[in-house]
């Protein structure tokens, strides 16, 4: 056999295994993924804020405009549990959705006294609804213990200055005209009316923030259920005065409730999703190449041409050396 003839049988057969092997882009193994980037902001399609004592001007525990949270020592010694309930729709996120960062937003201009706090965002545990919420913190949706960020607030109050009073003219005494005495009756006192209110004073509006970025991705990816999230005393929704901090604020109905609604930025990339139809019983080991996988066949050829080269050459050789002998 010729060294020519060998090296091409070789040449053959290597090319043709190098096309068997070889996968042309998309076939699985190295996909470069396109996105798009976007910011969207999101506002909560359910929400309620509730206290373990009335807010003055308030005849319910709960309400879906003072949103207020914290926890309080009032005077009586009642120490009052404050949360707000958010919920937050996420269909409205395109499919191929993945969050970057999300920032949740909330305004507060309203609070039980100057001082300091800490208010911590919670996963919520259970479903809930806007109404029917009652005074003990107990009966609550419960929450996950461990908070997903904290943010400390400093709160001064404003006192509103009212327009001072007219000073009072002095009247002759000769035309003082005696009145009748009027005596007021006092209106019943409801039977369940608590033993303490809370007056929210008005402080300069601000808006506080927190990172959600994890439990948004959380709920997009489908990985735990969307029951919304609650704002509330930090480090634990049950924290004592002595550690969040001895204080309520609340975004109390100052403002054009529109304008002061919470809300979600969240911004993410868009990515490509190509449906993928279920894997059949009998694709576990494909006989044949994967569709698109133009090269096997030709590379099967490649080889068997290399190997009949191959087998051609070596009878060629032999019928030589057995007539060399003869």
């Amino acid at each position: 056999m010729k060294k020519r003839e060998l090296f091409l049988a070789i040449l053959m057969a290597m090319a043709g295994l190098m096309l068997v092997l070889h996968r042309p882009a998309g076939s699985g193994l190295s996909v470069a993924r396109a996105y798009e980037t976007r910011v969207l902001q999101v506002w909560p399609d359910r929400y309620t804020g509730v206290t373990s004592a009335l807010l003055a001007g308030s005849t319910t525990y709960t309400s879906t405009q003072t949103l207020p949270f914290g926890v309080y020592r009032h005077p009586s010694g009642d120490t009052v549990h404050a949360r707000t309930y958010l919920h937050f729709p996420t269909n409205v996120f395109p499919p191929g959705t993945d969050v970057r960062r999300a920032t949740l937003h909330m305004y507060i201009d309203s609070a039980s006294n100057s001082g300091e706090m800490s208010a911590g965002v919670y996963r919520v545990l259970g479903a809930w609804r806007k109404a029917g919420w009652e005074s003990d913190p107990a009966t609550w949706p419960a929450l996950l213990p461990s908070p997903l960020s904290v943010a400390r607030i400093q709160v001064a109050v404003v006192t509103d200055t009212l327009p001072a009073a007219p000073a009072p003219t002095a009247t002759p005494a000769s035309v003082l005209t005696p009145t009748a005495t009027v005596t007021v009756t006092p209106p019943l006192t409801p039977a369940l009316t608590p033993t303490s209110t809370i007056s929210l004073g008005r402080i300069e509006g601000t808006w506080v923030s927190w990172d959600v970025t994890v439990l948004m991705r959380a709920w997009i990816g489908g990985e735990i259920a969307n029951e919304g999230l609650a704002i509330a005393a930090a480090p634990d929704p049950a924290a004592p005065p002595e550690e969040a901090g001895n204080l309520l604020a609340a975004r109390y109905p100052f403002s054009e409730t529109t304008a002061t609604r919470p809300y979600i930025v969240a911004e993410f990339d868009v990515l490509p999703v190509t449906p993928t139809p279920p894997p059949s019983p009998l694709a576990a080991r494909p006989l044949l190449p994967a569709a698109g996988s133009r090269h096997w066949p030709a590379g099967w050829v490649m080889i068997g041409i290399g190997l009949l080269l191959l087998i051609l050459a070596w009878s060629t050789r032999s019928s030589r050396e057995r007539k060399d002998h003869g």
